[in-house]
């Protein structure tokens, strides 16, 4: 039940294919925060992690879910302007700090925007058998 190309419209499209790399690296960098840092994540977790992400973003009423979008390449584009490198780009070190830094931002959207995807990427990656597993 995923989204398809022809289900989205084209500008939406757009703003998701944008989204998709950030959300992927974003998903790995919390799930290892969680995990504490531990360098064994579970990639075919994460990748089915951040695609059901992408999917519950754009089943959301599009008031929500285009600026979520908007937000979470703000976020990408924050880095590059912040560190030199965009988000997606960046090493585990730098993106927990970016991280930290969202989430105690004087700025009310940024730390609702880490707070978010904090519980629903790890709600959705602990939902999974493989993480279960891993236990």
């Amino acid at each position: 039940m995923y989204p398809k190309k022809n289900q989205v419209p084209y500008p939406i499209f757009i703003l998701s294919s944008l989204a998709q790399p950030v959300i992927l690296s974003l998903s790995h960098c919390l799930v290892a925060i969680a995990l504490e840092g531990e360098s064994e994540v579970d990639q075919k977790s994460i990748n089915a992690t951040s695609s059901i992400l992408l999917e519950k973003i754009l089943l959301m009423p599009r008031y929500l879910g285009i600026p979520m979008l908007f937000l979470t390449i703000l976020f990408d584009w924050y880095g590059g302007i912040n560190s030199g490198k965009r988000f997606q780009n960046q090493t585990y070190l730098q993106k927990n700090s970016q991280v930290n830094q969202w989430e105690r931002s004087p700025v009310g959207f940024c730390r609702d925007f880490i707070q978010f995807y904090v519980r629903l990427t790890l709600f959705i990656y602990y939902s999974q058998p493989q993480a279960i597993n891993s236990l």
